[in-house]
């Protein structure tokens, strides 16, 4: 399952895992989906937003191959929440209902 290989590549990287700290999603994400364009460039990824409190935006990252079902890739977690990484369709609910993050549109 190519969405595994992935996972195990960007935790092997040493630049995402210095970013996967509380507070830096949004750099832990660009980070993720440009390895992740570089080393899997027929895997579609993109940035995903959620309001997890007023005012508070979490990003994170969407994977999707044509042979398999959509992931969720959440390596930084939240205060209240651990990271995430699994189908879409099992995430928990706070990652649900996520909407484009801006970040997509100058990536």
């Amino acid at each position: 399952m190519i969405i595994k290989d992935i996972y195990k590549t960007t935790i092997e990287d040493e630049t995402i895992r210095s970013q996967t700290t509380l507070g830096f999603c949004r750099e832990w994400t660009r980070r993720v989906i440009s390895l992740i364009r570089i080393k899997f460039p027929n895997i579609k990824v993109e940035a995903r937003e959620v309001d997890v409190t007023p005012n508070l935006q979490h990003t994170f990252v969407r994977i999707t191959n044509e042979n398999e079902e959509p992931y969720l890739y959440d390596g930084v977690g939240t205060v209240k929440h651990e990271p995430y990484f699994g189908p879409e369709n099992e995430a928990p609910k706070h990652l649900q209902n996520s909407k484009s993050d801006i970040i997509n549109s100058y990536l």
